[in-house]
């Protein structure tokens, strides 16, 4: 880690332009503990792993390894008896590093056809919906930008008719994610978060948003772009996935936010064990939601519903016992997330009442 901070320095002054392999996984969980802390996705105990093994397999023979610290560091002492299993991944770091160079190439390839794409890893990019009640976002390992196109970059060990299905929707719902990305006009937005927004529709939107897979089995990239005559086929298609997400999000939350009726019955009865009347305890429910220090962080439709019972009482629509009914209060529930996902998606809906 000490070697790549003196080589990153090198890399910003062009000095130098390449890592060895396991510099790069070094450097990769560098990144992602810096980005993600405890959610990144490679682990301590994993570089260890990796490092054990390159410690048992390493041959000073290996190509690439001529600029980085492998061979005066790994199986330096030559006390490692090798047998089958050392032999195997000592054949696989080879090949690998094979692999590795033809990745290379291909990628150069790629570059004389697109030279003048600005790249960002592990990016974050958020949909723009019109209220705060959900998160829809993906966090593109590669993704890459030019004055006319955004490139989606998916890296997979293989592609082929195992996975094609898989990564075939992967890229429409990715394209569909870029393609609805908007300007943030929320004045109560954080400046922060809007300003990464705002930054993410310049570099984005208003282009032609191309799929390019890199794999280890095949000898080019592969290309797609969702487009029929020059007409935008995610552009035709908006409505039936937005739908399909809506759908998604509603059976997610509903079955979440079954724990909102637990909640209720719970308040209810210690209020009512101190005596406050009826007419008051949603008050006081209510106030208990808002005086919780996650209070912010909630989605609206769950201050949304208890304010519903209230005005409903108030109005003697309904008794506050109706809603024991988990049935009654689910229903009433659901019907206020469906109305909550609609308006953060931007689907119009006749239903006034």
């Amino acid at each position: 880690m000490k070697d790549l901070q003196i080589k990153m320095k090198d890399i910003t002054e062009n000095k130098i332009n390449e890592l060895c392999p396991f510099e790069s996984i070094i450097l990769y969980y560098m990144i992602q503990i810096f980005d993600e802390g405890i959610y990144s996705d490679i682990t301590i105990n994993e570089l260890y792993n990796i490092t054990d093994i390159y410690n048992k397999s390493f041959d000073k023979n290996y190509q690439g390894h001529e600029k980085c610290s492998c061979k005066k560091l790994f199986n330096k002492d030559k006390l490692i008896v090798s047998n089958e299993k050392i032999q195997k991944l000592s054949k696989y770091l080879l090949t690998h590093y094979e692999q590795i160079i033809n990745i290379g190439k291909i990628y150069d390839k790629f570059l004389k056809i697109y030279p003048k794409i600005n790249w960002l890893i592990n990016h974050f990019i958020d949909f723009s919906g019109n209220n705060n009640d959900f998160k829809l976002y993906k966090t593109f390992n590669l993704i890459g930008y030019d004055d006319k196109n955004t490139y989606i970059i998916y890296l997979k060990p293989q592609f082929n008719e195992l996975n094609y299905n898989e990564t075939i929707i992967d890229s429409i719902y990715d394209t569909f994610l870029i393609n609805n990305l908007r300007k943030c006009k929320d004045k109560n937005k954080d400046p922060e978060e809007k300003e990464k927004i705002n930054k993410n529709y310049e570099r984005f939107s208003n282009k032609n948003i191309i799929t390019v897979i890199f794999s280890l089995n095949n000898n080019d990239f592969n290309l797609f772009e969702w487009k029929n005559n020059k007409e935008n086929l995610i552009n035709i298609n908006n409505n039936f996935l937005i739908d399909n997400v809506k759908n998604k999000i509603i059976s997610k939350y509903i079955i979440e936010s079954k724990y909102l009726y637990d909640f209720f019955i719970y308040w209810k009865e210690e209020f009512t064990l101190k005596n406050v009347s009826s007419d008051k305890i949603m008050k006081e429910i209510i106030k208990k939601i808002k005086d919780s220090e996650y209070y912010d962080k909630m989605p609206h439709f769950i201050i949304k519903m208890f304010e519903t019972i209230e005005t409903l009482i108030s109005y003697r629509i309904n008794k506050l016992n109706d809603f024991d009914d988990k049935d009654f209060f689910m229903e009433k529930l659901n019907k206020i997330i469906i109305e909550s996902v609609q308006e953060f998606l931007g689907i119009e809906t006749n239903d006034s009442s």
